[in-house]
């Protein structure tokens, strides 16, 4: 048994005007439709797809993170040269993975993907363990030359 489904909408620039703004623009940019039930179903199917391409990015971007993360155990920053271009590299990474999913570029100061927050806190964690390192080794080294 098919099923049909009859929805009344009616948007005016009055009521409903950034409904009314969009849809305009979207039967514009679709005049290949030759019916309004024809741009509702593009329109779904632009949503499932995006819905889609959103989950697929977020997939991406931890896979990407654990692959960054595996590959690089550590960044150990030594001079301000080494710090700079860490900060350049996460900048570009971040943008990168931004980019797959969405026109244009964006810093970590616009926007913090699960993927970067993942491979700071990650950096971080592996950062104290390699400074609570070099300090015992400090300690025993000054203790040993007493």
């Amino acid at each position: 048994m098919k099923l049909t489904y009859r929805i009344d909408v009616r948007l005016s620039p009055e009521s409903t005007p950034k409904a009314y703004g969009f849809w305009s623009e979207f039967e514009e940019s679709n005049e290949d439709c030759k019916s309004h039930s024809e741009l509702l179903i593009r329109l779904i199917e632009l949503y499932k797809s995006a819905s889609l391409l959103s989950t697929n990015f977020d997939l991406l971007s931890n896979l990407t993170a654990e692959k960054l993360a595996q590959k690089f155990r550590v960044i150990e920053p030594r001079t301000g040269t080494t710090e700079k271009n860490t900060r350049v590299l996460l900048e570009t990474m971040n943008g990168l993975l931004f980019h797959l999913g969405i026109n244009g570029f964006i810093t970590t100061d616009q926007l913090h993907t699960q993927a970067l927050q993942a491979a700071e806190t990650k950096v971080a964690k592996d950062v104290d363990n390699i400074n609570k390192r070099n300090l015992e080794a400090k300690r025993e080294r000054e203790a040993g030359s007493s």
